[in-house]
This record gives C-alpha cells, sequence and structure tokens, in this order.
C-alpha cells in the first residue's frame, strides 16, 4: 500500500497517528489475551479482525518480552 504524501504534511493518518508507533492500545491487545494462554496465531486473528492489519509473530513476540522483566517483577513483589 502506497503512503499519501504532500508538500504540505497535512496527511493525517487514519489508524495509527503521525509519530507514533503503534495503534493505541495495542499492547494491551496482544498482552492480555496472551496472559491468558492464547496463541500467537489467535492474538494474530484478533489483530485482523479488530483492526484489519496483519503482524508478524516475531512482533507478537517483541511485545511481550518488552514487559516480561516489569511482569517478573510484579510476580515477585511481596504481598502486604
Amino acid at each position: 500500500m502506497a503512503v499519501p504524501q504532500d508538500r504540505n504534511g497535512s496527511f493525517e493518518p487514519q489508524l495509527v497517528p503521525k509519530h507514533a508507533r503503534r495503534l493505541a492500545g495495542f499492547t494491551e491487545q496482544v498482552l492480555s489475551p496472551n496472559a491468558r494462554g492464547t496463541s500467537v496465531t489467535e492474538i494474530r486473528s484478533r489483530l485482523v479482525g479488530m483492526h484489519g492489519v496483519e503482524v508478524s509473530p516475531d512482533l507478537i513476540g517483541k511485545v511481550t518480552d518488552a514487559v516480561a522483566d516489569e511482569l517478573a517483577a510484579w510476580h515477585n513483589q511481596p504481598q502486604e
């Protein structure tokens, strides 16, 4: 798909805002099903159904890996 361009820079993307790297809420849409044991294939299918975009299994892995340390720290915090 070609990206529309204009000299004035007035084009506004509809799905991902300018200078953003991901859809709003994308990380949560990947992590929540992943935490419940949903497979990568099923997560990819959901994203296609919700947003009409296909993502690679590698991208889903990168999203989950990015929060793995934070998740481990949360699991290991002392209980009150």
